[in-house]
């Protein structure tokens, strides 16, 4: 290769009125690379023809097509090399380089050069946050959607959530994940100057904060910090995120069926950005940096705290409290009472001298009433007649309505078991079962099931004691697959049967000697069939099983006729499990002589 200074040369001797000959010899290059570069030839090497790039033009066409599409698609929400890149990897098969689809991006695109300052702070000093906005397809229609993005400046690990409006309480909300995503709490969050955080803007730095914002960052005990009016870049570090989030996990516009789902997925996604980025000019992971950081962070509160808007409100002669145009219930006992109250961006939670007394699903329609049927049940006892046509049982499920519908034209005594739930029912907690008594109750006025109730098991019970025919088809795929001996649960089941005919009991009720009932009702299939055929804890012996079986028979109908205890299964056959040893002693066969092997 000639050199620049090789070629002033020889035009230097040119000048002078040597022939390229003589030139030649004094430079010692070719005669025809004297004539190129004396007649105003290009210095270096320059290629005729241009090489074959393969991989390049495969991909050229689709980069180009992506690239046209994000032109008509939003203005911020466009594809990077990177993204295009990864998604020719996955969904393409591309094995080229990422250099190979800059390039070709580049080309198409046109690159601008800026020149930036590198910023640096302590470990767990500052947070940045940005509002920044997507469009997505979102419950069957293109809406735009808040994007809440969070930086740490000196690890730059990121955070990002999505919702569906920018009010106070998303704000709150969000930053509350953020904290306990971080793990921890920095000293400052710097922020614009958004209307949900700023009153009123003073002198310099200094902010009138909204009263509900204060309230939010004393809570967690950081201090906030507000960029210059216009000067966005001052959070430059979170002002990039916002576009680097909308090109990479949102671009084409995506489709958005659940956005709790959503919001997993981003939070998985800037995890897996840990082990995966580099802290520009220092060459360390963000995780490590975040580490290291982490330890610096102020500690999260101990107490799970319900971050919100914060108002008081008085309950009405409904016992309803007015949020923001709808209406939701407290229990009775509050009515005309002012209660405070905390509007999450998913509930409104109510609470008296700071003792939580109701928690709704919050609503956006104006007007609508919500209630919790339990904080009307003092009401409900003393007027059951309105459980059937009031506004809190018809909100429930039809088939509430028709069980309350039910006991109280069947049976409007029923409806004391209201009384009964009323002491707890009140404290907003839900109801999750009424206890009732055994079918095998002996108090006077115990429920009396038909043997219909008892077989298919629409009776109270325990685990085991409800459904007669689910067991009875068990009991029996047991024996078809001879996994139990036939004559442990009919030895069992007979003697139960024979014996409450004709022992008389010590209470009188409608049941007492009937034998139908006493086989179909309390867990006596669940002992005969699944209990006490237990390999481990029965006798050895056929005789020894029939022993046993006959025995907890008899002390089961023994319990159920004159203890205090209603169900005598589960104790005859562990009384009988301790008499296993003495019936196996007296059962087992004797051996008389045995055959000697020749």
């Amino acid at each position: 290769m000639v050199h620049m200074q090789a070629v002033q040369i020889m035009k230097r001797l040119k000048e002078q009125g040597k022939s390229e000959r003589s030139i030649s010899r004094e430079t010692g290059h070719h005669r025809s690379t004297v004539n190129k570069y004396v007649n105003g030839g290009e210095v270096g090497y320059q290629r005729k023809k241009s090489y074959a790039r393969p991989k390049a033009e495969a991909v050229n066409p689709l980069i180009e097509q992506w690239y046209q599409e994000d032109m008509k698609g939003p203005k911020k929400q466009k594809r990077t090399a990177q993204k295009m890149y990864d998604d020719l990897v996955k969904y393409h098969g591309y094995t080229g380089s990422y250099s190979t689809v800059k390039v070709i991006y580049r080309k198409i695109k046109g690159k601008s050069r800026e020149v930036f300052v590198p910023r640096e702070s302590e470990p767990g000093e500052y947070i940045e946050f940005d509002f920044g906005y997507i469009k997505a397809c979102y419950k069957g229609k293109e809406v735009e959607l808040c994007l809440h993005c969070y930086q740490l400046i000196y690890s730059n690990d990121i955070f990002v959530y999505v919702s569906e409006s920018e009010r106070q309480e998303a704000l709150f909300y969000s930053h509350k994940l953020a904290f306990e995503y971080f793990d921890g709490i920095a000293q400052k969050v710097r922020y614009d100057n958004l209307s949900q955080a700023v009153k009123r803007i003073l002198r310099g730095k200094l902010r009138e904060e909204s009263d509900h914002f204060r309230t939010f960052r004393e809570l967690y005990g950081f201090e906030a910090e507000f960029c210059e009016r216009g000067k966005g870049w001052q959070k430059g570090d979170v002002e990039g995120l916002v576009g680097y989030v909308r090109r990479n996990c949102f671009s084409p516009v995506p489709t958005i069926r659940d956005l709790e789902e959503c919001n997993r997925e981003l939070s998985e996604w800037c995890k897996s950005l840990r082990a995966k980025r580099k802290v520009y000019g220092t060459g360390e992971l963000v995780g490590e940096r975040y580490e290291e950081e982490r330890r610096c962070f102020r500690a999260l509160p101990l107490k799970e705290i319900d971050v919100g808007i914060h108002a008081i409100a008085k309950a009405n002669h409904y016992s309803l409290i007015s949020v923001e145009g709808a209406f939701y219930s407290v229990p009775t006992r509050y009515a005309y009472h002012q209660v405070d109250i905390v509007i999450t961006i998913k509930e409104v939670i109510a609470s008296y001298k700071g003792e939580e007394i109701a928690r709704h699903q919050r609503t956006d329609q104006k007007g609508r009433q919500i209630f919790d049927p339990l904080h009307y049940l003092s009401v409900y006892t003393e007027k059951p007649y309105t459980a059937i046509n009031s506004k809190p049982i018809r909100q429930l499920p039809a088939i509430f309505r028709k069980f309350f519908e039910w006991r109280f034209f069947s049976d409007p005594g029923a409806m004391n078991v209201l009384k009964n739930i009323t002491s707890t029912g009140e404290s907003g907690l839900l109801l999750d079962a009424v206890t009732r008594a055994t079918p095998l109750a002996k108090e006077s006025g115990a429920e009396l099931y038909n043997f219909y109730q008892l077989l298919i098991g629409s009776v109270p019970g325990c685990i085991g004691e409800t459904s007669a025919i689910a067991l009875l088809a068990g009991g029996l795929y047991l024996l078809y697959k001879k996994c139990i001996k036939w004559y442990v649960p009919v030895a069992y089941l007979l003697t139960v049967f024979v014996v409450s005919i004709f022992l008389p009991p010590r209470t009188i009720t409608p049941w007492a000697n009937n034998p139908f009932y006493h086989l179909f009702a309390g867990g006596l299939f669940l002992g005969a069939f699944f209990m006490a055929t237990d390999m481990v804890t029965t006798p050895l012996t056929k005789k020894g099983m029939l022993i046993f079986s006959v025995g907890a028979g008899l002390l089961t109908i023994l319990i159920r006729f004159y203890s205090g205890y209603p169900e005598g299964v589960c104790y005859s056959i562990l009384i009988m499990n301790t008499a296993t040893p003495l019936i196996d002693r007296f059962t087992k066969p004797r051996l008389y002589g045995s055959k000697v092997k020749k």
